[in-house]
Order: C-alpha cells, then structure tokens, then sequence
C-alpha cells in the first residue's frame, strides 16, 4: 500500500462500505503494531528481531507471553506486503507448527488475519484452500499481487501455506518457497531440510523462527550452537522478556497475571519461563529440594479423607533396583511420601517383590482410600504379573521432562501451605536420590566443551523415577481428557498488543 489511511479515506469519503473498512484498517496491528525498543540487559530484543534482514536465520527465542509469536507474524507481514517482491505465481512462504490445526489456529485465527497483520484486502479470498472451511481454518492463503506503483507483476503473489513437524524432513524438500516462519520448538534437522527449499531464492530476512525452550530434546542443539561458539555467521538470535512485555502499557498481559504466572512455576524454570533462558543441565535436578522444608520427622499416615497410591520402577540389580514408593495426597492437593521398598536383591521373583509389596502396609489392601499402582510402561510384559499377584498397576505417563517439571512445582514454597511435596524422614532412599539425581555431565572441559545433554544421568534415579511416575502421572489424569496432552508450550496465553501511532 502505498498511500496512507487518511489520504485513502478523503479519497473514498463517499463510500461508506469502503469507510468501515478502512477503520477497521486503521485498528489493525498492520498499521498499529510497533515492537518494542530493545532493552538487551533484560533480554528483550524484539525490535531488532522484527526489523532483521540477516541472509540466514533470525530466531527469537523468549518466555511464556513475552510477544514472540506476535514478532514473527508482525516480521511475517512486512517481508510479503512490504519487504520482498514475489518473484512468480503463488510462491509460497511457509509457517510450521508442531500441528496443523493448532498452528493455523494459533498463528493464522489469531495473530496473522486476526490481529490485522495480513489485512482482508490483501488476500485472495477466491483460492483460498481450506484446511476446515467451516472453523475458517486455512491451509494456504494466495495473497493479492503488489501493486504495479510498487513494482509488483499481475501474474506474481505470495500464498502462505501451513505446515506441520509431522509431515517429516521428505515432504519439506519438495518444493522451492521464499521464506519459512517455524512457530514452537522444533528438531535441527527439520530446520535444515525447511532451509534447503529456500535455496532457489535465499532472501534476506526470510528464515525465522520464534519459542520457548521448555522441551530441551528440541532446543538443545540451539543451546549447544550457542555454548560452543559454533552460530552460523549468517545467523542470529534475539531474546524476548515476559516481564518487559507486561509492563508495556499496550500490551493486555498485565504486571499481576506475570507476577501470578511466574510464581506458578518451578524455581528452577523461572528464567525459561520469564526471558528464553536454556534451562540448566548441569549438577542438581531438583536443585530447590531443602531437608529442612521438605522432609517431616512426624509424617502421619492417616487412612481417611486422603488418596493413597503407589509407584513402581522396576530393576533386579545393584546398578538399577527394583523401587516402589508410598505416597497420600491430602485435601489441599499436598503429596506425602511415606514408604519405600528398594531391592537389589536378584534372587526374589516378582511374586516375592509383591508379597513385600502388600505387607508392608497391609491395611491398604482394598481399602477405599487406596486408588492405584503407577508402573514403568517400558515393561508391559510384567503388567500381568503383578496384577496375577495381587497388585494391579497402571501404566504411568513417561516424559521425563514434563515430569521433571511437574516434581518441581510441587516442591515449590506456597505462601499459605508450604510444600505441595513432603517426605518422611524414614524414606533415606527417596531423600538420599533427590541430593544425587543429576544431569548428565558435559563431555569436556577446555576451550570447546561440549555442554551437558538435556536428559537425566542413569545412575541413582530409581526411586526419582518412581516419584516422577505418580506425581506426573495423577497430575495428567486429574487434568483429563485431550488437554492432558498438551504440553505447557501450546497453553501458552492467548496475547494481544494494542499500539496506536500517528501514520
């Protein structure tokens, strides 16, 4: 567009229909969004991010609601209608999500042509391919081509297209695009296959990326690059701050849901959460786990008005044991770990593990406060076994990560109820582990090391294991149904900035 709103609206002054639509123009974030001034010692670069026209990869990688996704659909906007000529029909300019429903939903219904960034008179509407019609769900969006005033070609537009990680590296190569935006974390070798379908053009500012780092399977080898010195020269990243963004006064995300949001999470994700950092994975996993708060000398074990439930790991050796841990939750939702049974003997039969099993709390057998046995579900053969033997068990939800996450919240402080997680003094082995379950270590020190890998070192992590399992496990069935899912990255906040400037 090459005129302003007010000379297109003195132009139009008698057509109304054309009016409505320009102020709906005007309102838009294609008009109205400005990103913020950078701010580099709070980790807040967004301006610098949307203004990038590096011949590489720009990535913004920020905390929870700090105005990433909203960055790159704002960078996005400008390279199609601004920025970069198409250089022929339709060239299509990509946007990959981990799903497609919850990408289109997330980056096109909200923030693309919800926001305004993409205007409505800016797009064909007649080729629209839908991905759902009736959720106005697109799969690609043919835009309208440049103006001729602006040099632009009839037979040249740009069509934003959707895609998903699922589809896999084969499909990514398949077709010549201009540009691509990767929304959420992502594996290093889907980008670089995305980054060979740029080869016929390579624009500059047209390969971005925005996240959180909050699955360290995926963002690991952006933190490696970074640790190592190894960033392309032809890359960039940019750090955007939860707080900054809700202290702009446009911005909807307000000081008291940040403040209330962050006190939410686990002391050791705050800064992840907050502005982008890589999570630490050296030394201590549960680093905020004190025996002075968390472990109680006169744990009572009371047999009404709680949930009693067990967790099992199994082993038959001195390097990996078998564990089974005893726990209750109370009516403020706080876990109490009061029994544990750790073997290394390999002479005993499952059978014999469960007769152990039974007797050590014998009231427990079908009484009503007793709910269920969470088990590894790496060895379903052993399923039967147990249930053969009296203990039922229920296959436990293992993602290391999210379950690491949830251990955490629940030994962060509460104001008004302390610790949500609490340990007998008598569980020496459950207590002994949260001082030795650590992160792998790096592979070396000198001038290159190699920084610590993104998983637990397998070694002293039985019980943890177990713990994890019933903690995580309850917490995801409480949740229920599809949510129970999700990861925290996709229930992100849903963010909008509101910024008026004089055009």
């Amino acid at each position: 567009m090459t005129a302003t709103i007010a000379e297109m609206a003195e132009a139009l002054a008698d057509c109304p229909e054309a009016q409505d639509l320009l102020a709906k123009l005007e309102d838009s974030f294609f008009y109205t969004f400005r990103p913020r001034p950078d701010n580099p010692a709070r980790y807040d670069e967004q301006q610098s991010f949307v203004e990038d026209r590096i011949p590489g990869v720009a990535g913004l990688i920020g905390g929870n609601a700090s105005g990433t996704s909203e960055s790159a659909a704002y960078k996005l906007s400008q390279f199609v209608l601004n920025r970069q000529l198409p250089p022929r029909q339709d060239t299509p300019f990509w946007i990959v999500g981990p799903k497609i429903d919850q990408t289109i939903k997330t980056f096109w219904k909200e923030k693309l042509f919800g926001h305004g960034h993409i205007p409505h008179s800016e797009i064909d509407w007649k080729r629209i391919r839908w991905h759902s019609e009736k959720q106005a769900l697109p799969f690609s969006v043919p835009l309208l081509p440049w103006p001729e005033s602006k040099g632009g070609d009839p037979h040249r537009n740009w069509c934003i297209e959707f895609r998903s990680f699922a589809e896999g590296t084969a499909v990514m190569t398949a077709e010549s695009i201009g540009g691509f935006c990767c929304t959420e974390p992502f594996p290093r070798e889907l980008l670089t296959e995305i980054m060979r379908a740029t080869r016929e053009y390579n624009y500059p500012g047209s390969m971005f990326f925005e996240l959180t780092p909050v699955d360290p399977s995926l963002t690991y080898w952006i933190e490696e690059m970074i640790v190592d010195d190894k960033v392309p020269d032809t890359w960039k990243f940019y750090r955007c701050n939860l707080e900054c963004n809700a202290e702009d006064p446009n911005s909807v995300v307000g000081k008291k849901w940040a403040t209330d949001f962050l006190e939410s999470v686990s002391d050791e994700m705050v800064e992840t959460r907050k502005t982008g950092a890589f999570a630490s994975y050296e030394g201590l996993i549960y680093q905020s786990f004190n025996r002075a708060i968390h472990v109680v000398d006169d744990m009572e074990i009371p047999t009404t008005g709680v949930i009693h439930k067990r967790s099992i790991d199994w082993g038959a050796s001195e390097e990996h044991p078998f564990v089974c841990v005893f726990a209750y939750k109370d009516a403020v939702g706080v876990w109490n770990v009061y029994g544990e049974y750790h073997s290394t003997d390999q002479t005993m039969l499952w059978a014999d593990h469960c007769e152990v099993i039974k007797g050590m709390y014998p009231w427990m057998n079908n009484h009503p406060t007793y709910r269920e046995t969470y088990g590894d579900p790496s060895r379903p053969d052993l399923f039967r076994e147990f249930s053969n033997n009296g203990i039922p068990v229920t296959p436990a939800k293992n993602d290391v990560d999210q379950g690491i996450e949830a251990v955490r919240r629940f030994l962060k402080v509460h104001p008004l109820i302390g610790p949500k997680l609490r340990v007998a003094s008598w569980c020496k082995q459950v207590i002994k582990e949260f001082f030795t379950y650590r992160w792998e270590q790096s592979s070396g020190r000198g001038i290159n090391p190699r920084v610590a890998k993104p998983k637990p070192l397998k070694k002293y992590d039985d019980a943890m294991d177990a713990l994890r399992y019933l903690i995580f496990t309850d917490y995801r069935s409480n949740i229920g149904g599809a949510s129970s899912h999700r990861t925290e990255q996709r229930r992100r906040p849903q963010v909008r900035h509101k910024r008026h400037h004089d055009r």
